[in-house]
C-alpha cells in the first residue's frame, strides 16, 4: 500500500515541529557580541521555583481534600481545592515564570503552540463526552442491550459479533477504548448467563471491538500525531487504519477462541 502511493509525505507528514524554537532562538541572540549575555538565559530559575507550578496546585487539592475528610471545610476552601481553580492557578504561576527565564517572544510562542495543539483535542473530545451524554440520555444503550438480549440463545457466532458492535458503535461515539470496554461489558452482563457462549470469548469480543476505529475523538490520537509530527490526515492512515485491521484481524481468533471454550 505504501509503495502504491497510500502515503504522501507532503500531505502525511507536518512541514514543521510545533516546538523547535531555533528561529527565536536566532532573534533573540542576534547581534551580542562577546560580552553580552543570551537573553534568553538571563534569568536562572532555582529548581525550587520551577518546581511551585506544579506543587502549589497539588497543596490545594490536599488541603481541598483534607478538609472535606477532616470536616472542617467550607465555600472558600472547597474553591481552592477545586482541581480546575488549583491547576489555572500552577498555569498562571508558570507562564509568569516563564516570562522571567525565557522571556516574552519564547514563551507568547510556546503558549500559542500549546493553544494549537490541546485547543483541537478539547474540542474534539468534549464532542465525544456530549455523544456519550446522547447515548445515555436517549436510553440507546438499553436499544443496545435489548438487541443482544433478543439473540438468547442464538448461534455462538452471533452472539459474538454483537457483542464486538456493540463495543465499537460505543467507541466511535465515546472516543475512549476504555469507557467503551466498560460500558459495552455493563450492557452485555446481564445476559451472559443466557447464552451459550464462554463469557471469557465474549470479553475478548469486546475488547476487539473497543479497538476499532482509534479515530479524531480520542485523546490518544491527537498524542499521537502531534508526537510523531503528523497531519490529521497522516494520523488516519495510520492510527485509525492500524486499530482497525487489529481490530478486524483479530475478530476471527475471537469466534475460534469462543467455539473451543
Amino acid at each position: 500500500m505504501l509503495r502504491a502511493g497510500w502515503w504522501k509525505p507532503e500531505a502525511d507528514e507536518a512541514e514543521d515541529d510545533p516546538l523547535d524554537y531555533d528561529d527565536g532562538v536566532e532573534q533573540n541572540t542576534a547581534g551580542t557580541g562577546p560580552g553580552e549575555r543570551d537573553t534568553l538565559h538571563d534569568v536562572e530559575v532555582p529548581l525550587f521555583t520551577s518546581l511551585l507550578p506544579i506543587l502549589v496546585p497539588l497543596v490545594m487539592i490536599a488541603f481541598g481534600a483534607f478538609a472535606e475528610l477532616l470536616d472542617f471545610s467550607n465555600a472558600f476552601i472547597a474553591f481552592i481545592g477545586n482541581a480546575n481553580v488549583a491547576l489555572f492557578v500552577g498555569l498562571l504561576g508558570a507562564y509568569v515564570l516563564a516570562r522571567a527565564a525565557a522571556g516574552t517572544e519564547r514563551t507568547d510562542k510556546a503558549l500559542k503552540t500549546g493553544f494549537h495543539t490541546t485547543g483541537e483535542i478539547l474540542l474534539i473530545t468534549g464532542i465525544g463526552g456530549s455523544l456519550g451524554a446522547v447515548i445515555e440520555a436517549t436510553g440507546l444503550d438499553a436499544t443496545l442491550a435489548g438487541l443482544f438480549s433478543a439473540s438468547e440463545g442464538a448461534a455462538v457466532v452471533t452472539s459474538v459479533l454483537l457483542a464486538w458492535f456493540i463495543a465499537a458503535v460505543l467507541h466511535l461515539a465515546i472516543g475512549s477504548v476504555s469507557v467503551a470496554a466498560i460500558t459495552a461489558a455493563g450492557i452485555i452482563g446481564p445476559v451472559l448467563t443466557s447464552i451459550e457462549v464462554a463469557p471469557i470469548a465474549i470479553g475478548l469480543a469486546i475488547a476487539s471491538g473497543a479497538m476499532f476505529a482509534l479515530t479524531v475523538n480520542s485523546n490518544f490520537f491527537w498524542m499521537f500525531k502531534s508526537l510523531l509530527g503528523l497531519t490529521t490526515q497522516g494520523a488516519l492512515k495510520s492510527m485509525t487504519v492500524v486499530t482497525s485491521i487489529a481490530s478486524l484481524v483479530s475478530l476471527p481468533m475471537v469466534l475460534a477462541i469462543a467455539f473451543v471454550v
